[in-house]
């Protein structure tokens, strides 16, 4: 059984928040990444100080109170210490996968990490204006409609929401999609290729499952088979087909519509998933077509009646 504090957190109490009392840390501190600490006793205002630096009280009460929270059960809690919101990512984001089931009864939620973007991606990005032109140019190409230009517009042209890492992602394999092909001898594709790389490493294990990412790492497939890097194609390939299938996109067209277990996705949304899935389809049984040693990672029989209905222009492309 989960225990409780008394009384409110520092942080709720100065933000005026209500505050779950759970211990070792409320849900709020989780969300917000920060430390969760509670009073050791009535009237405590702040803090109480690290160990070894004595306060205004003192005598055998003074030390108990730094060790013993205030708690309305007596099943050990002290022994808990506030988890950071690395470990609280961690730990929730590997009970949504293995135990989704557990993850809903209990009603836990993936804090986001809220890290920055590295100084070299934010260097390839550009400021808005290119973001906006780099967009424009690349859903005038017919290929790989994967992306809804309403959403991702929507994501990028919002000035009230900051840039997430997974949309600034996909803004930068976007960019690597469009740049020329013979431009200064493929240089300046290729030291964009290499940051989209290291920072897709760092996204894919600091973010929830989504569907930015992979559409991302489809581009850089999509990249990667163009210039005949291999065998890296093939790998990225495998990550796109073992991603899509963690997100449930096999199973899209037969159990699920597209959404998450709290919500019902939208049309577009569903679209927008199974163009994804069957992009992932056609490259895998693309770069295996090259050599008799290479095998399919999606079963031929996978999604083998399935098509894709949608063929007018529409504005899931």
């Amino acid at each position: 059984m989960t225990s409780h504090a008394l009384a409110s957190c520092f942080f709720c109490r100065r933000s005026k928040r209500r505050c779950d009392k759970n211990l070792p840390t409320c849900q709020l501190c989780i969300k917000k990444g920060l430390k969760c600490s509670y009073p050791y006793r009535r009237g405590q205002r702040a803090a109480s100080p690290p160990c070894g630096v004595h306060g205004s009280e003192s005598g055998d009460d003074s030390n108990l109170a730094h060790v013993e929270p205030v708690v309305s059960q007596s099943n050990n809690a002290s022994q808990f210490q506030p988890v950071s919101s690395t470990s609280s990512f961690a730990v929730n984001a590997a009970i949504s996968f293995i135990a989704p089931d557990l993850f809903r009864e209990a009603r836990l939620e993936i804090p986001r990490l809220g890290l920055s973007i590295p100084d070299e991606v934010l260097l390839h990005l550009g400021d808005s204006q290119q973001v906006l032109e780099t967009a424009s140019k690349f859903f005038q190409m017919t290929w790989m409609p994967i992306v809804s230009r309403k959403r991702h517009l929507a994501a990028v042209l919002n000035p009230l929401s900051p840039s997430r890492r997974p949309t600034v992602l996909l803004n930068l394999c976007m960019k690597l999609c469009c740049l020329p092909v013979n431009d200064d001898e493929g240089r300046k594709r290729l030291s964009l290729y290499r940051s989209i790389k290291k920072f897709y490493s760092e996204v894919e294990s600091t973010e929830d499952l989504c569907v930015q990412v992979l559409q991302a790492a489809i581009f850089i497939a999509v990249f990667e088979i163009g210039d005949a890097i291999y065998p890296a194609a093939y790998l990225t390939v495998g990550g796109c087909a073992r991603y899509g299938v963690a997100m449930g996109l096999d199973k899209i067209n037969k159990t699920r519509l597209g959404g998450d277990h709290n919500r019902t996705a939208s049309w577009m949304e569903i679209e927008e998933k199974r163009r994804v899935w069957w992009a992932i389809l056609n490259l895998d049984r693309s770069v295996t077509s090259y050599t008799i040693f290479l095998f399919l990672v999606i079963p031929i029989r996978e999604n083998c009646n399935a098509r894709l209905y949608i063929t007018q222009q529409i504005d899931a492309s």
